[in-house]
């Protein structure tokens, strides 16, 4: 199972094209929290 991103775990519903999860045409860029 591959950890989840900030948008995933924040937004979800997001459709930004770049970044949001939601949208099935957009990039989908993850971002994670650097411990």
């Amino acid at each position: 199972m591959k950890p989840q991103s900030l948008q995933e775990k924040y937004a979800p519903n997001n459709v930004c094209w770049g970044c949001g999860p939601a949208n099935p045409d957009g990039l989908h860029i993850r971002s994670f929290a650097k411990n």
